[in-house]
């Protein structure tokens, strides 16, 4: 299947309205059918992908979130994440590189994700000196009707002031004051259950692979 079957959608609202224990357990065969419906689909994404990012070995048991594992306290109530969850990065082992993901929420909004939520000093280090002298790479996908269409900006926190070691009137300050990088695209859930989904996931992390290669880049090369 190339796509998000209706039952796991169903799921994920249901669930998103029923966040507890008892009806958990008493879903659990339709939460079982739903994580294998995903997991389907991932493992057919990383067919597809695995040459360019090094997935040889992964699978999608590897990277694909378990809700009964991932539990959190509401008003001192155990309830569990609404949404299924893949989280691809370049090597096996979680690691200082920027990933893919891709959400399904029907409740909150699906969506695929590409870049860091958080940089160690180092690795942030390495990309800001890779911005500073070889931008180019970066500036070019910025300026690209692909990004302007698919993902407008970069969303990450920035700091207010200049970042150590850098004069405040380089040219590329804006992107130095990034202390992470991420971009998203929003997808519907029509777009989720239609056959052309995989095709489509495949084109938007295309344009998303190029954006992480460029941090990957400055974090590899001086390994």
């Amino acid at each position: 299947m190339n796509s998000i079957s209706n039952s796991t959608i169903d799921f994920l609202r249901d669930l998103a309205e029923n966040n507890n224990p008892i009806w958990f357990e008493q879903n659990r065969n339709r939460y079982e059918e739903a994580r294998a419906d995903f997991k389907f689909f991932i493992e057919k994404l990383l067919s597809i992908i695995a040459k360019d990012w090094n997935l040889d070995d992964v699978s999608a048991n590897d990277i694909v979130s378990e809700l009964d594992k991932e539990t959190s306290k509401v008003e001192g109530k155990k309830t569990y994440k609404t949404y299924l969850e893949a989280n691809i990065t370049p090597q096996k082992k979680p690691t200082q590189l920027a990933s893919f993901t891709i959400r399904i929420d029907p409740t909150v909004g699906s969506k695929f994700i590409a870049g860091f939520n958080s940089l160690d000093l180092k690795s942030l280090n390495l990309i800001r000196k890779k911005i500073a002298q070889e931008p180019e790479q970066l500036q070019f996908f910025l300026k690209t009707p692909a990004f302007k269409r698919y993902f407008m900006k970069i969303k990450g926190s920035k700091l207010d002031t200049v970042p150590a070691g850098f004069n405040s009137n380089h040219p590329n300050m804006d992107l130095l004051r990034y202390q992470t990088f991420q971009i998203e695209h929003l997808i519907s859930n029509r777009q989720i259950k239609t056959r052309y989904f995989l095709e489509y996931t495949e084109f938007i992390f295309g344009h998303m692979q190029t954006f992480c290669n460029f941090f990957n880049e400055a974090i590899t090369e001086a390994a």
